[in-house]
Formats: C-alpha cells, sequence, structure tokens
C-alpha cells in the first residue's frame, strides 16, 4: 500500500515527466530529490531560528505549516531524526561562524541556540576532534578581497 507522500511524488513525477514511471531510474532520482526536500526545509528553517533558543520540532513543523506527526513520519520514511537535522545544521553553522573572527566562541554557541558555552563546546568536540578555538585557527576565513586583486 503506498503512503501518502509516496502518492503525491508519483503524481508530481508523472506530471513533470509522463514517460517515467515507478522503476525507472529517472522516477527513483526525482523520488529522492521530493523527499530530500523536506530535511533541506527543516535545516533552512532550523537556521533562521535557532539563535538564542533551543530548537524544537514543535515550531519547526508550525513554520513548515505541517503537524508534529507528519513532519515526524516524513523525516522517518527518510531514516532521518529531528535530532540528526538539528547537529548536522549546529554543526554546519558553527564552521561558518567560527571562519568569521568577529564572532566570539560564546556568541557562537547563543547563535547555535545552546544555552551555555560548555555545551556547545562538548558537542563541538564531539564532532570535531578539537576545541572551537583550536579550529577557528586552522581554519581561517578565505580572504575576499584577495580575489580582485
Amino acid at each position: 500500500m503506498l503512503r501518502r507522500c509516496e502518492v503525491q511524488v508519483q503524481m508530481q513525477t508523472s506530471l513533470s515527466n509522463p514517460g517515467i514511471h515507478k522503476g525507472d531510474p529517472l522516477y527513483e532520482l526525482e523520488q529522492h530529490n521530493a523527499t530530500r526536500n523536506v530535511a533541506d526545509q527543516v535545516k533552512r528553517t532550523l537556521k533562521r531560528s535557532l539563535a538564542g533558543r533551543r530548537p524544537v520540532l514543535q515550531d519547526v513543523a508550525q513554520e513548515l505549516g505541517t503537524s508534529t506527526r507528519t513532519l515526524q513520519r516524513k523525516l522517518g520514511d527518510m531514516n532521518v531524526t529531528f535530532k540528526h537535522l538539528v547537529e548536522e545544521t549546529r554543526r554546519e553553522m558553527a564552521q561558518d561562524y567560527l571562519r568569521q573572527s568577529t564572532i566570539d566562541l560564546s556568541g557562537v554557541a547563543f547563535l547555535l541556540g545552546y544555552e551555555d558555552s560548555n555545551s556547545f563546546f562538548r558537542a563541538f568536540q564531539e564532532w570535531e576532534g578539537t576545541t572551537p578555538g583550536e579550529w577557528r585557527t586552522r581554519n581561517p576565513a578565505p580572504l575576499a578581497h584577495a580575489v580582485g586583486r
């Protein structure tokens, strides 16, 4: 039995390219891209809303215009959890913020929604195997003005 989201993907796929059908590699690719979109939407929402507050599934679902359970199901269909997406988003954003030397480490922790700097330091150490300060020293921002010279 097909799930509702699979039916929607099939309908979208058949409308966008009537020659593609289930089992066709192009169909599978379009289906993968359609479901991957949910994770990308969650990550974009998290990036907009992390600063100064802990991410909550209910808030993200509401912003995406869906129920908490539906969002959980869609993520589960992709074998991804909300917690995993939060950690992945925080890690990506931490690297971006650390490349900006104007933001101090406690500011980075705040912008990522950590309640205290120590929680951020522990998480970062787990992700990267080094402290945020050491990582920042080894990974400076590329010099934007050097490109024009």
